[in-house]
């Protein structure tokens, strides 16, 4: 028979497997590149505290679209020639889907994130968050590297990925790769 501590360090411990995901996401790598950027040394990992302001680039809706009325609109003998887009216009155009920032923002309420939208279109978000998490979040290792020249300390990375299901909906992270 177990004992009372044995039945609620089990209960315990069956809440809390319960409570995470039975399976992660796949994770896609989105972007990376295989060297360190010239002028730069890599010199060691980011501390774990250290918070981060990440902007999450949605991808925009209608670009081809906007591209169409921009030619029409700067194109002599088009019937549009002359008629310059409104900002409404224009933010109707990048602005996200719906489902892509139901999609993002779900996965980064899912992760404990607030993020703030830093656009008009609503195509741009903001996030703090530390290293660590930021590690996690996107399945990397952020990296300080030190500008040889000026010594400058920066804090990116050399790849990070997404959660599968974000492929088609988060266009890039900025700062990470550049």
């Amino acid at each position: 028979m177990l004992s009372r501590s044995s039945l609620i360090f089990f209960a315990t411990l069956f809440a809390y497997v319960a409570a995470k995901p039975v399976g992660r996401s796949t994770m896609s790598v989105h972007e990376s590149r295989t060297n360190v950027p010239s002028g730069f040394v890599q010199t060691g990992a980011a501390s774990p505290d250290t918070q981060l302001k990440l902007r999450l680039a949605l991808v925009q809706k209608d670009t081809a679209g906007l591209i169409d009325s921009l030619y029409a609109v700067s194109t002599p003998g088009s019937a549009s020639y002359g008629q310059h887009l409104s900002k409404e216009q224009v933010e109707s155009f990048v602005a996200p889907a719906p489902q892509t920032a139901q999609a993002v923002n779900a996965w980064l309420q899912g992760a404990g994130v607030n993020a703030t939208t830093i656009s008009p279109a609503g195509d741009w978000l903001s996030i703090d968050v530390p290293v660590s998490l930021a590690n996690e979040l996107f399945n990397t290792e952020f990296t300080l590297f030190t500008h040889t020249e000026t010594g400058k300390e920066t804090i990116r990375t050399l790849s990070y990925s997404i959660p599968s299901e974000l492929v088609g909906h988060l266009d890039f992270v900025h700062p990470t790769v550049m």
